[in-house]
């Protein structure tokens, strides 16, 4: 009887896991091998089949991650706080909406305006999963050695470092002086929770190796550092004029909020099993 009950209790959990990582590897080979950039009008491009597909990816990725998020916040039993997860499910809501208005300016329009509605909502969407971030790690024991934090203070410099490269390295288009600025402070705003985040995972990765939380916390690392790869990655490669959407750097989004959604999956799992230490 318990172990029927068990088998029970952990199949969602199972269901939604094997879900994003569905997601995340049909992902990668329909990046890796479905869409060939062509030549169109003197400009690189994938078929608009292809860009519908993207699109569709990303958006059933954001969707696991931010409902199952949401379940773990609406949850009084959440054993590592709910703050975190509502952070995390609101920041996946407006990338998510700023993703799809971007895909239409990218599918319907021949030039892609700057700065769009899409980029604001994408810069609230990344505060508030720096936010969630943050709240993973605040107000909890970290034990952590003077090398470990050596380490932690390495990463952030070099995260930096990458990230002004990329915010200041020259695309191959002019323009005004007033837009350059502000396109200038766009990215840096995307460049420094990038850093962020990319702070917070190795804390997490660091910090929390063992333990009931162990496992959903790693997740949650690996979501904040493929975010960063795929953000700058995707930055310094739209300044070349023969990128095309689709790019396989895109795939790491996917691979983000697939974490994200594991992470949250197993924490429910974790804390319908375990009594709660009720935080945030």
């Amino acid at each position: 009887m318990t172990k029927a009950k068990s088998t029970t209790a952990s199949s969602p959990t199972a269901i939604a896991t094997l879900s994003c990582i569905g997601c995340a590897v049909f992902a990668l080979l329909f990046y890796l091998f479905a869409g060939i950039p062509e030549k169109i009008g003197g400009e690189w491009a994938r078929p608009l089949w292809f860009r519908y597909g993207t699109y569709l990816l990303q958006s059933v990725a954001i969707a696991l991650a931010a409902g199952l998020c949401l379940r773990n916040w609406s949850s009084p039993k959440i054993f590592s706080g709910r703050s975190v997860w509502l952070g995390l499910a609101i920041g996946s809501i407006c990338w998510g909406v700023s993703n799809l208005i971007f895909g239409y300016f990218d599918i319907f329009t021949d030039d892609i305006p700057f700065p769009t509605v899409a980029d604001w909502t994408f810069v609230t969407g990344y505060l508030f999963l720096a936010w969630g971030m943050a709240m993973s790690v605040m107000g909890r024991r970290l034990n952590l050695t003077l090398v470990q934090w050596l380490l932690v203070v390495s990463v952030s410099l070099v995260g930096l470092a990458i990230g002004a490269i990329v915010t200041l390295f020259p695309g191959s288009d002019t323009s005004g002086a007033e837009l350059d600025l502000l396109r200038l402070a766009m990215s840096a705003v995307y460049a420094l929770v990038d850093v962020w985040m990319l702070i917070v995972a190795t804390i997490l990765l660091m910090a929390f190796s063992g333990g009931k939380a162990a496992q959903s916390w790693r997740l949650l690392a690996g979501a904040g550092i493929a975010m960063f790869i795929g953000d700058l990655g995707f930055n310094f490669a739209i300044k070349s004029p023969e990128y095309a959407t689709g790019s396989w750097i895109e795939w790491f989004w996917v691979l983000a909020f697939s974490l994200f959604g594991m992470a949250a999956a197993l924490e429910f799992d974790i804390s319908a099993r375990t009594t709660p230490r009720r935080r945030g």
